[in-house]
């Protein structure tokens, strides 16, 4: 301390950020525990297939259906990137992408909850129009993003992609998805 038996600034300043990481950290394991709580309590009005994309599905449905304040969440489903063997892989992929939504859509609906979630899928890159030599695509430049729910206004928005007018093997993208999350926003 110094002669006016106040404490130096420099440690005052480390006390008052060790107070807010004290804070933070108790706000966050008790968000934790309630995410917990409501994923345990919760009963599913539908079967949800036994693979990850499902049981996170599942997860957000508990979530929803808690009421926690939670506005957005964000869900990530791996093997997406066939660049060999594509056909068996994406049939699988999509085969547990329909599965999983719709279970987590059947159960929206029979708790009444399906109006109030809206679910967008996308991937962070598009494919290649043509083959390669391994039975796969390459990473392209356009990619398609599906937007499902019971406010959704049900549709095919852009053009079609043109496989003959391309840009160096790509398609051409046609809607930028800056204004598709705009207009979700």
């Amino acid at each position: 301390t110094d002669a006016c038996g106040d404490e130096p600034p420099a440690r005052a300043g480390r006390d008052q950020a060790l107070a807010k990481i004290r804070r933070t950290l108790l706000e966050a394991q008790a968000s934790s525990a309630a995410v917990r709580g409501a994923a345990a309590r919760y009963k599913a009005q539908a079967t949800y297939p036994r693979e990850g994309l499902a049981g996170a599905l599942h997860t957000t449905a508990a979530l929803v259906k808690a009421g926690l304040g939670v506005r957005v969440f964000s869900i990530e489903a791996g093997g997406f990137d066939t660049h060999v063997d594509q056909r068996p892989r994406h049939d699988r992929l999509m085969t547990q992408l329909d599965g999983s939504l719709s279970a987590f859509y059947a159960d929206l609906a029979a708790q009444k909850l399906d109006g109030r979630v809206t679910t967008v899928v996308y991937s962070e890159f598009g494919r290649r129009a043509a083959e390669n030599g391994s039975g796969g695509t390459d990473h392209g430049a356009a990619s398609c993003l599906f937007v499902v729910g019971g406010g959704v206004k049900g549709g095919l928005y852009g053009r079609n992609p043109d496989l003959v007018d391309l840009d160096r093997g790509d398609p051409r993208f046609t809607t930028d998805f800056r204004g598709v999350y705009a207009t979700l926003l």
